[in-house]
C-alpha cells in the first residue's frame, strides 16, 4: 500500500491561502488540509514555530507568506480581522463616515458595533486598533454588505451611520455630531424617508432628542421627522455629547448643549 505523501509547510500554507483570506482558525486548517482536530492543532503549532503563522488572538492566526512577492497575502485588512474576531458585527462610526465620504479625515482606528460582550472598549490586535460598542441584535438594521476577498463585511449605511453617532454619544464630541449631521444633510446620501424608518427602531430616546434638535437647526423642512422625535423624547435632560461640556438647556428637546453652540447655531 502506498502512503499518502505529506504536504510541506509551504504547500500547507498555499492550501490555507486557497481556502481563506489569510486569517486562519483551527476549523480552517481541518477543512483545508483534511486532517483531524488533533492534527490540525499540531500543524498550527508547528507552522507558528516555523514563522508561517502569526497568532492574533486565541484561535485566530494570520498567514505570514515568507516567500510571496504579493504583499496582500500577508497584509490583512482590519475589517477582516474585526469580522473574524467580533462577529456578529458591523463597521460603524468614523470608519463608516469616512467610507461614505461624510468626513475627509483619515483614522487608523476601526470603529465597529458587535453583539459580543465588550469588556474592553479599545482593543489592539495585530497592530490594528478597534473601538468597540455593544448592541443587541435588533439594532442591526440599516446595514450594507461590502466584499473583501470573498468575505462579506457589514457596514452601516449613511443614515444608520448618522444614527450611530447620535446613539453612542459618549464616543463623539458635540462638534463631531454637528459636522457629521451637516455632511449627511448636504450630501447626495441624504434620505429623510429612510432616516424616518430607522428612528422608529431606535430605543434610545436621548438619540431622538439629539436628532430632533440637529434637524430643527440644520434641516427645519424635515417637519414630520422632527415632530416624531419631539413626541418620543425621554423625560429629564440629556447632553448632546457626553464628551463635551454641555450646560446650556434647550427645554423644547430636554437637551443640554455647549454654551457656544447657542450663539453659533
Amino acid at each position: 500500500m502506498m502512503l499518502k505523501k505529506s504536504l510541506s509547510s509551504k504547500q500547507q500554507i498555499q492550501a490555507l491561502l486557497t481556502k481563506t483570506s489569510g486569517l486562519v482558525t483551527l476549523n480552517d486548517v481541518q477543512e483545508a488540509l483534511k486532517v483531524s482536530r488533533e492534527r490540525a492543532s499540531h500543524t498550527v503549532w508547528r507552522l507558528s514555530k516555523q514563522g508561517w503563522l502569526k497568532k492574533l488572538r486565541n484561535g485566530l492566526y494570520r498567514v505570514v507568506s515568507l516567500e510571496s512577492p504579493d504583499a496582500t497575502l500577508t497584509d490583512e485588512s482590519p475589517w477582516l480581522v474585526a469580522n473574524a474576531l467580533f462577529a456578529p458585527c458591523y463597521i460603524s462610526g468614523w470608519t463608516a463616515a469616512h467610507f461614505w465620504g461624510l468626513t475627509d479625515q483619515l483614522f487608523l482606528k476601526t470603529w465597529l458595533v458587535t453583539t459580543q460582550p465588550v469588556h474592553k472598549k479599545i482593543q489592539s490586535i495585530s497592530q490594528h486598533d478597534f473601538i468597540l460598542r455593544q448592541a443587541q441584535k435588533d439594532y442591526f438594521f440599516g446595514l450594507r454588505p461590502e466584499w473583501i476577498e470573498n468575505n462579506k463585511i457589514l457596514i452601516s449605511d449613511p443614515s444608520k451611520t448618522l444614527l450611530d453617532f447620535l446613539n453612542f454619544s459618549e464616543d463623539y464630541t458635540a462638534q463631531t455630531m454637528i459636522e457629521v449631521t451637516q455632511s449627511y444633510l448636504r450630501s447626495d446620501l441624504k434620505n429623510i424617508d429612510l432616516l424616518s424608518q430607522y428612528v422608529q427602531k431606535v430605543t434610545n430616546r436621548s438619540a431622538l432628542k439629539r436628532l430632533g434638535f440637529l434637524l430643527e437647526t440644520f434641516s427645519p423642512e424635515a417637519i414630520p421627522l422632527i415632530e416624531f422625535c419631539s413626541k418620543n423624547i425621554s423625560k429629564g435632560f440629556s447632553p448632546l455629547s457626553s464628551q463635551s461640556i454641555c450646560t446650556k438647556p434647550i427645554h423644547r428637546w430636554n437637551l443640554k448643549i455647549p454654551e457656544h453652540l447657542r450663539e453659533n447655531h
